[in-house]
């Protein structure tokens, strides 16, 4: 991750987006400390999809993936297996 003051942010900026644009994040500080962070599009995008769906937990993005369905029937078969009732451990 490439890290530039806002004055170096300010002075670089088409530099900073190439870096960003091209995967590379730029972390912007002011006085040593990180206060901003410019990244790519792409990247911008697939953080808007998982905040989105965090509260339905990460099944909710396995959409996405071609053998999800797959992944799911899997994880619903764990689930099923569980136990309801974990035994206690022994006290010695």
């Amino acid at each position: 991750m490439l890290t530039c003051s806002i004055a170096d942010t300010k002075a670089h900026l088409s530099s900073c987006v190439a870096s960003a644009e091209s995967g590379e994040p730029v972390l912007i500080t002011r006085h040593g400390r990180p206060v901003a962070a410019m990244i790519s599009a792409q990247d911008w995008e697939r953080l808007q999809a998982v905040k989105s769906h965090r509260r339905r937990g990460l099944l909710a993005l396995v959409g996405g993936w071609e053998d999800a369905a797959e992944w799911s029937e899997r994880v619903d078969g764990l689930v099923a297996a569980r136990s309801p009732v974990r035994p206690l451990p022994a006290l010695e």
